[in-house]
């Protein structure tokens, strides 16, 4: 599983912001006792998106309730703590084909009687 920090489709309040020259950990809690640590994020450069990489494959996810965690000491500074709650619904994987069918198309005049 990927987490995206920052990504401007999520409108994610982990963009790091006047943060100090430090990394944050990543844990990502979930139904049935799911606790993984993912990769590290740098909290510097300012408002740059992050990813982190979670080590939970598609066929160990379960649907229920998840949330990230992100923690750092921020180097020097105060620390930091956030966490998102997300849902998860999980299913087998499913494929879908579609087959394009001729069509026809009938085009018809209507025209009004104007008495």
């Amino acid at each position: 599983m990927i987490l995206l920090f920052g990504s401007p489709q999520s409108n994610a309040d982990q963009v790091s912001t006047g943060c100090a020259n430090d990394t944050a950990n990543v844990i990502l809690s979930g139904p049935n006792g799911i606790e993984e640590y993912c990769t590290d994020i740098p909290m510097q450069p300012d408002f740059t998106p992050e990813m982190s990489t979670c080590p939970i494959t598609k066929a160990e996810m379960v649907s229920g309730e998840y949330e990230m965690t992100l923690i750092s000491n921020n180097g020097n500074d105060d620390p930091v703590a956030f966490q998102r709650d997300f849902t998860i619904t999980a299913g087998p994987q499913q494929t879908v084909i579609v087959r394009a069918e001729p069509c026809l198309v009938t085009i018809a005049r209507v025209y009004a009687n104007e008495n």
